[in-house]
């Protein structure tokens, strides 16, 4: 909901008056009533797209070898899926990775016809995410076509120079290739939507039902 501290106590406070004014033990419903005297009403079209964009997540990080995330949840204000970080990274976990964090757009794309602000809005964002780590594996890493090291202050992306081309070319590949995988898995990817809808929030075991042994497509 995005509420503050004090205002979760309210709303506590208040379902369990609702809860003793019908005379029954406090329950998730009483919650539920409450919230909706201070949260306003969600947003329909917002919801969706957000969770469409949260299950092109999931399902191109089960198909190009990611994982399983820890959870995903989707409110009001977004949503968001978290993975564990790998102790060492190589080009194939790099490379899922990158895939993962640009499936949001592709799957706001692939459904909507257009991408929405919220796969770039702020330096924490999947684009931001994947530029930074794309540039890693090129500069940092040695995973490009140098050996040269360029840490973050001496890698600066500068529209059509060589390390925007590079990166750039990293990031279409891996685009096309989340692009790719929810082309072939549309309609795992509207269940697994219409799911966190209605969930809000998946566990692992949660996430592991819908995804791990299931019959994905993993080529693009």
């Amino acid at each position: 909901l995005g509420l503050s501290g004090a205002q979760v106590t309210a709303l506590v406070r208040d379902a369990r008056g609702l809860a003793r004014a019908a005379g029954h033990p406090l329950q998730q419903r009483h919650l539920y009533a409450a919230a909706r005297r201070i949260a306003p009403p969600p947003d329909a079209d917002f919801l969706w797209r957000a969770a469409i964009h949260e299950a092109g997540h999931m399902v191109v990080g089960a198909a190009c070898g990611l994982g399983l995330p820890e959870r995903a949840v989707l409110t009001v204000d977004g949503g968001s899926v978290e993975y564990p970080r790998p102790r060492i990274e190589t080009h194939a976990t790099a490379q899922a990775r990158l895939t993962t964090l640009l499936a949001g757009y592709a799957a706001e794309r692939l459904v909507f016809g257009e991408v929405s602000s919220g796969a770039g809005n702020g330096p924490h964002s999947d684009l931001a995410r994947a530029t930074d780590l794309a540039r890693r594996m090129l500069f940092e890493w040695g995973m490009g076509e140098h050996l040269t090291h360029l840490p973050a202050s001496g890698a600066i992306l500068r529209p059509g120079d060589a390390v925007d081309r590079a990166v750039q070319d990293v990031l279409g590949k891996c685009l096309e290739k989340a692009h790719g995988i929810l082309r072939q898995n549309r309609e795992r990817l509207i269940t697994v939507a219409e799911l966190l809808l209605t969930e809000r929030e998946m566990s692992k075991e949660r996430c592991r039902e819908l995804l791990e042994g299931s019959d994905l497509s993993r080529s693009a």
